[in-house]
């Protein structure tokens, strides 16, 4: 759901309840097997194994590349997606960043083992000022990597990170019990969210945007049961927050008052001489 500002009103334009169909023409699919800049290990792939609508849920699922295409491929085939390789729909790698149209084994570096998806609305809807709400279940398990992100439509300031990331949630599967080396729980009963902003890759100004929430009580977790996830950005504020707008998670200081330019710079999130 997305709600535009108005003098401070609020009015929907947008909503997916997915109650009945998966809408292809709204949610595009990314396709590409390039780790999207983080070394993961799976590739994204239109399929309905991975991305599927029932009884009113979107369900995204990971599965085992070798499930369907055997161990060897995995360790000695190919990986093309322009190709008809290892796709179950009409093939289109969507960015060959980080090598991420064609790939092959070669003893010392596998193919990706797992299969899942990422979609998203880039094509199909965008907007400034607002409200974001996205209602959902974690998933469960090791290596899961679950994300709700806004991206810019358009890097109107130049590339990543310096047209903006807005992660409104970021979480792992892993268990309540699973900890960081100092004991400190950082499974799926705690999550994240961050802002990315600067001029460079590496002056990126998110060590000063970024909060974890505290761990839920009581040896729970997000993956339990469905919590809303929002964000809120208008001139004068700008935050994430967890089932209710009085749960702030992450917010930006001096936002309105400050550009990010000055932000970065007076925190010392990256070094102007270095640039």
């Amino acid at each position: 759901m997305v709600t535009a500002l108005a003098v401070k009103e609020e009015y929907l334009i947008f909503e997916e309840d997915f109650d009945s169909t998966f809408d292809l023409s709204v949610w595009k699919h990314d396709i590409t097997l390039g780790g999207n800049g983080n070394r993961e290990f799976e590739v994204y792939v239109n399929s309905r194994n991975n991305s599927y609508v029932k009884d009113g849920k979107l369900h995204l699922r990971a599965t085992l590349t070798d499930e369907a295409y055997g161990r060897e491929s995995i360790e000695n085939g190919v990986m093309d997606l322009w190709g008809r390789v290892f796709l179950a729909r009409t093939p289109s790698c969507s960015s060959p960043q980080f090598a991420g149209c064609r790939k092959e084994a070669n003893g010392h570096d596998i193919l990706p083992p797992v299969q899942s998806a990422r979609i998203q609305t880039m094509e199909s809807f965008s907007f400034k000022y607002g409200r974001v709400e996205v209602r959902t279940k974690l998933p469960r398990g090791d290596w899961l990597w679950p994300g709700i992100w806004m991206m810019a439509k358009d890097n109107r300031y130049g590339p990543w990170p310096s047209s903006g990331e807005l992660d409104i949630m970021e979480s792992r599967g892993n268990g309540p019990d699973y900890t960081d080396d100092k004991g400190n729980p950082i499974g799926n009963n705690r999550f994240s969210a961050c802002f990315h902003f600067g001029p460079a890759w590496n002056k990126d100004g998110y060590p000063v945007a970024v909060n974890d929430t505290q761990a839920l009580p009581d040896h729970r977790s997000y993956g339990d049961e469905f919590h809303t996830f929002g964000f809120y950005w208008d001139e004068d504020d700008m935050y994430a927050y967890v089932d209710s707008p009085e749960n702030v998670v992450t917010r930006v200081a001096e936002y309105g008052k400050k550009s990010f330019w000055d932000i970065g710079l007076e925190s010392g999130a990256w070094n102007a001489s270095g640039m």
